[in-house]
């Protein structure tokens, strides 16, 4: 017989597939497993978690798509990051940025199931997460302490 707790072990192993959850802290990890089966319980057992903990150099990288060298260089970071006919994926400089303390995970949702994304923020709201959905310049994946 499966237990309860079997099953959420294995829910979350499968809604984590390379085991970034793993690459956090016992407290952050405890709060993002909670939200992935929260987000199971919804509906939502097909998404996946795509990224966690980044490195300030895989954050640096992120923050140079879609900026020059100049764009670069009044940031302060290395000016070889700048991909200037990228698209931007991220407005917020990797100092401050909750995936370089572990403090982030992004989601990606199945496009087999439509997303009711007043669901997805009171799900967030509910654990005391701070939701992408929520911001001026929309991140839907997006999931913070």
């Amino acid at each position: 017989m499966v237990t309860g707790s079997e099953y959420a072990q294995e829910l979350v192993r499968v809604m984590d597939p390379e085991g970034r959850l793993k690459e956090l802290g016992s407290y952050e990890r405890s709060r993002f497993r909670c939200l992935l089966l929260e987000l199971a319980w919804y509906g939502y057992g097909r998404c996946r978690i795509v990224s966690a903990r980044r490195s300030r150099t895989q954050q640096e990288r992120l923050y140079g798509l879609g900026r020059t060298e100049r764009d670069m260089e009044m940031a302060l970071l290395p000016k070889s990051f700048a991909v200037p006919d990228a698209k931007k994926v991220t407005w917020v400089l990797p100092c401050n940025s909750k995936h370089v303390s572990g403090e982030a995970v992004d989601v990606t949702f199945s496009s087999y199931v439509k997303v009711r994304w007043g669901t997805v923020r009171i799900v967030a709201r509910n654990l005391g997460l701070t939701w992408g959905g929520d911001w001026r310049v929309r991140d839907y994946g997006h999931f913070e302490l």
